[in-house]
């Protein structure tokens, strides 16, 4: 009962960080580069990506449906009518969709993805140095290692979060637990690069204080994953800024009895991540170097 009260009290700190906006009311203050990224942040994400959804399914679509209606009734009969509106409209409606994705959509997400990535870094940058200091520098070579691996990682691990969802019962509560530790992952990884933590470090970090991480991704996670795609994309984006700054501000909870039950959290993304870098090292004629496994750390 105490392990359940420990998990639960470390569960509650983590949602109590994620919410805790006065934190990062100072970095704000402080800093004219996060004032303007994430300014920059909310009119691309907010005003521009999420308004174009809006406007394309509350404007354009009942005006072309207004239109479409007008014109089947003045070129055909009352019965003939009935019939073509429902059809024409079906098929307007699809051609209308699939360019408004293909010509607009798509494009303005890869636009704001690029954008967004360079504006969440100089954020998080000002406020590491503001809350924290100077970064610790990390060898280009490692660097680089540890982002592919990481992006192979998490591209598994997004995939076993999306699987999950199909699972009896228990989906979508199981795919709503594996979001909020990936958020949390997203969020605290800008301020852990910054400390020069490899990747195993930030992995053990996360599996250590799996409760805590789970409370600190479960309000970001609330805030995308009841919404469609694109506005759930959207909304992402648009709070993205203020989680990782409240990431860069908070710390998992430490004493005793906390942390003392680590879940292999990515145990499957890591054994496929591998297997996969194995076969790419064995047709690609690279032998990949063994690295002793780092133990989780005890203590930030």
């Amino acid at each position: 009962m105490e392990s359940v009260q420990d998990f639960y009290t470390s569960f509650c700190a983590g949602i109590q960080d994620a919410v805790s906006l006065h934190r990062i009311a100072p970095l704000f203050w402080n800093s004219a580069i996060i004032r303007k990224c994430s300014a920059k942040c909310l009119g691309l994400n907010g005003l521009i990506f999420l308004g174009s959804i809006f406007f394309f399914e509350f404007v354009v679509m009942p005006v072309i449906h207004l239109f479409g209606d007008v014109l089947s009734v003045s070129l055909s009969s009352e019965r003939a009518a009935d019939i073509s509106t429902d059809y024409y409209r079906e098929w307007i409606d699809s051609i209308v969709f699939v360019l408004y994705q293909g010509l607009w959509m798509y494009p303005i997400y890869c636009i704001s993805f690029i954008l967004n990535t360079i504006w969440y870094q100089d954020i998080a940058d000002d406020a590491y140095l503001l809350h924290h200091g100077q970064p610790r520098p990390t060898a280009v070579r490692e660097m680089i290692r540890d982002e592919l691996y990481r992006a192979i990682l998490v591209a598994f691990f997004l995939g076993q979060t999306m699987l999950s969802y199909f699972v009896p019962f228990v989906g979508p509560f199981m795919s709503f637990v594996y979001l909020s530790w990936l958020y949390a992952l997203y969020c605290f990884e800008y301020k852990w690069s910054s400390h020069g933590w490899g990747l195993e470090k930030r992995l053990a970090v996360m599996e250590q204080h799996w409760a805590y991480f789970a409370g600190f991704g479960c309000p970001f996670t609330l805030a995308t994953f009841f919404a469609p795609n694109f506005i759930s994309k959207g909304l992402f984006a648009v709070f993205f800024p203020v989680f990782m700054l409240l990431a860069i501000t908070s710390d998992p909870p430490s004493g005793e009895g906390i942390g003392t039950l680590k879940v292999p959290l990515f145990r499957q993304s890591r054994w496929l991540s591998l297997q996969l870098l194995r076969r790419v090292s064995l047709l690609s004629g690279i032998k990949q170097s063994k690295q002793p496994v780092k133990r989780p750390p005890s203590s930030k």
